[in-house]
């Protein structure tokens, strides 16, 4: 989504993943000693100089606990890196929207502590989604398609890296709270890598991939307008996987535009 021309877009995402075990490439389930929890809260700030280009930053904050057999557990948290991005709409229309965006993301350097935030690989990623329009008397149906590929260079710790993942969703307006539309979505996708590295841990150095499937609820109020602000739950479950973790995601984002536009 890209902010209206000459105004910002600010979107705050806040995520909560519990993976119940890892998976090995052999599709064997290998169970935590304990319930690890992966928080994950990023910022993205954009901004539209003209119709369908804009440009942006992201700050994400991490926060890892994984408890370990002895019964300590190991913590960490704090900044993973930023990054810079350029989105641009190739298509706009009444019934279609898209976003294309090129992104390079700066990690921080890899700690030599048992629990990391980073990699210390820096990514360069590619990502596009095509859904349907928002306007403010819109269709009942909605939903959309991404696909996205990100490539991280090799380090004197790691080896290069390459991800592409692809999801669906699709749904449709369920009822009207305070001004607000509220909206029901399917979801399910499909992710996979050259190697298994999740949630700033380095597992093991072998293809990895994973299904997920879930829902979608999202609550627009002034949808299709220059002032449209959103919000949205969404729920996943990975399933099939393989030389994965495997387990529960939880995320709430907030989207909203903000400033004068150039023709005020």
């Amino acid at each position: 989504m890209l902010p209206p021309a000459g105004r910002f877009l600010l979107r705050l995402e806040a995520g909560w993943y519990r993976p119940s075990a890892f998976v090995d490439s052999e599709g064997v389930s290998q169970d935590f000693s304990g319930s690890p929890d992966f928080v994950l809260g990023t910022l993205r700030l954009s901004y539209s100089p003209v119709r369908r280009l804009a440009a942006g930053i992201e700050l994400p904050y991490r926060y890892s606990r994984l408890p370990v057999p002895e019964g300590s557990v190991l913590t960490a948290s704090g900044i993973p890196g930023a990054g810079i991005y350029l989105d641009w709409a190739p298509v706009r229309s009444s019934k279609l929207d898209s976003a294309l965006r090129l992104e390079y993301f700066h990690s921080r350097s890899v700690s030599d502590e048992a629990l990391t935030l980073s990699d210390g690989a820096d990514r360069y990623s590619l990502d596009a989604s095509l859904f349907t329009a928002e306007t403010p008397q819109g269709p009942r149906w909605r939903g959309g398609a991404h696909s996205g590929v990100r490539y991280a260079p090799s380090t004197r710790q790691t080896s290069s890296l390459a991800d592409w993942e692809i999801d669906l969703r699709w749904g449709c307006a369920i009822a009207r709270a305070g001004g607000a539309e509220i909206a029901a979505l399917a979801l399910g996708g499909y992710a996979i890598s050259s190697a298994a590295r999740q949630e700033g841990l380095a597992l093991h150095d072998l293809k990895s991939r994973r299904a997920l499937a879930g829902f979608v609820l999202e609550a627009d109020r002034d949808r299709g307008t220059p002032s449209s602000r959103g919000i949205a739950l969404i729920v996943e479950r990975d399933l099939g996987a393989r030389n994965s973790l495997s387990g529960w995601r939880l995320t709430m984002t907030w989207t909203g535009p903000f400033g004068k536009s150039a023709g005020r």
